[in-house]
């Protein structure tokens, strides 16, 4: 009897309950956990409040996610320290980075100075930079105002203070091919970007390497073999969409296959009985391995683009140095920089320890 007053009771009391709605609150918790799961695509509206179609709605989340990953792209500190470094008379010989400056001082090649400790310096109070103790062999570009002024961390065309990224005025593939005195200590076509502007120039400066590239014959990479490369294809198709491919194109597919197996183990052909067998001898393992086949090879007389380039310049200082120039120009002439730093400019000196032209 206990017992039936209880289930008895149990069971109004549930029936109050969904009766009063106090189950409402749960239901919903767990409908918007539900939809919390679902990927989070902000719904994107135009003045007036109405949504903005598709493929517009598309770019807007492509362009936010790509200024998410911004700060991931981008240098993580500053790109000039703007430390200058004094020769023993303290006379100013160039700007350089902190870490080569602490290079210098643990070198024990130099010693860390103030203002207070160089007289001769004004406004330099309270400022670390570092003095040689020895006289250098050579001073490179000498009365440039590029090699002593400060530079400014911002972007040189928009002059963003932030999200900066190194961008090589002479692409880094050709310049990497340059005889050394042409790397060595020449910081000038370094510059700094923000991201938005990397992308510009780096846009139009693919479009001229391809142009430069077009004017010498360009081997291709690979090797292609045609045969091979059906056989890879035919067997993939078979392997991922075999269903939905109508039974004439499958047994024309699975015939491509079987001969080349039959090709690869006896060295001829298959003869016409092996050709109508082939539909039940041909596994899944065999399919899988002719999706692997490669039917690429190494082309031995591939000489990659920059390379073609800069063997053309024939080691010509001439020749390099108006190469060099004409990439500046072209950099000016697309981006309009606005903000480069002071003494940069187009006749530069294009090697270490030449005089501007």
């Amino acid at each position: 009897m206990n017992a039936l007053v209880g289930i008895a009771a149990a069971a109004l009391f549930v029936a109050l309950v969904y009766s009063t709605g106090a189950f409402d609150g749960a239901k919903d918790r767990r409908r918007r956990r539900r939809r919390g799961k679902k990927k989070n695509v902000s719904t994107h509206r135009n003045f007036s409040g109405a949504k903005l179609p598709g493929h517009i709605t598309r770019e807007l989340e492509k362009e936010r996610r790509r200024l998410d990953k911004m700060s991931d792209l981008c240098m993580k500190s500053a790109m000039y320290d703007n430390v200058r470094m004094y020769d023993p008379q303290g006379e100013v010989l160039c700007t350089i980075s902190l870490k080569k400056a602490h290079w210098y001082v643990n070198k024990e090649l130099a010693d860390w100075i103030t203002g207070e400790q160089l007289p001769s310096v004004q406004g330099e109070n309270g400022r670390r930079n570092i003095q040689l103790r020895f006289e250098p062999k050579a001073r490179s570009n000498r009365n440039s105002q590029y090699v002593t002024a400060d530079k400014k961390n911002q972007c040189v065309v928009c002059g963003a203070k932030q999200f900066h990224i190194r961008h090589y005025i002479v692409p880094f593939v050709y310049r990497c091919l340059f005889p050394h005195e042409y790397k060595s200590h020449m910081s000038h076509d370094i510059v700094a970007l923000c991201a938005k502007c990397h992308v510009h120039c780096s846009r139009e400066t693919h479009f001229r390497m391809n142009d430069l590239e077009a004017q010498h014959q360009v081997q291709p990479q690979f090797i292609i073999d045609k045969s091979r490369e059906k056989v890879k294809k035919c067997a993939t198709a078979l392997l991922r969409h075999q269903k939905s491919i109508p039974d004439d194109k499958v047994h024309e597919m699975k015939s491509v296959v079987w001969k080349y197996f039959v090709s690869t183990v006896d060295g001829e052909g298959p003869s016409n009985t092996e050709l109508s067998l082939y539909d039940e001898l041909l596994s899944n393992d065999q399919l899988k391995n002719a999706s692997e086949i490669e039917f690429r090879a190494p082309n031995p007389e591939y000489i990659p683009g920059p390379e073609l380039v800069v063997n053309n310049l024939n080691g010509d200082d001439n020749k390099i140095a108006d190469f060099v120039r004409d990439w500046r120009i072209f950099f000016v002439a697309t981006m309009s920089p606005r903000f480069l730093p002071n003494g940069w400019s187009v006749e530069y000196a294009v090697k270490c320890g030449e005089s501007e032209s």
